[in-house]
């Protein structure tokens, strides 16, 4: 059974957590969710439902990190359960991967 992706919760997911100041954490359907390093970076991540929205690091060499190198907030979308990456987000705006 394939979940729809949620286009909505992403995008605010997206926006809330790339905000200047850096949030601490920020409500996700009515919980509190830690905006937390991803691993030793200083990059943010936050984990919901079956999900991590992942900050894009920008020195890689993807057209996301491009993006991210050129000022727009660019985050990554990883299902727990599949172990893949669903959408990105750039600015807000979500852009569902195409189903494997």
């Amino acid at each position: 059974m394939t979940m729809k992706i949620p286009i909505s919760l992403f995008s605010y997911v997206s926006r809330a957590m790339m905000a200047n100041p850096r949030p601490q954490g920020i409500s996700v359907l009515g919980h509190i969710r830690p905006v937390e390093n991803a691993g030793s970076t200083q990059l943010r991540k936050v984990n919901f439902n079956q999900y991590v929205a992942i900050e894009q690091n920008p020195r890689t060499g993807s057209e996301w990190a491009i993006k991210a190198r050129a000022g727009q907030k660019v985050v990554q979308f990883k299902d727990f359960m599949t172990n893949e990456y669903v959408a990105v987000s750039v600015d807000g705006t979500v852009i569902e991967y195409p189903k494997r």
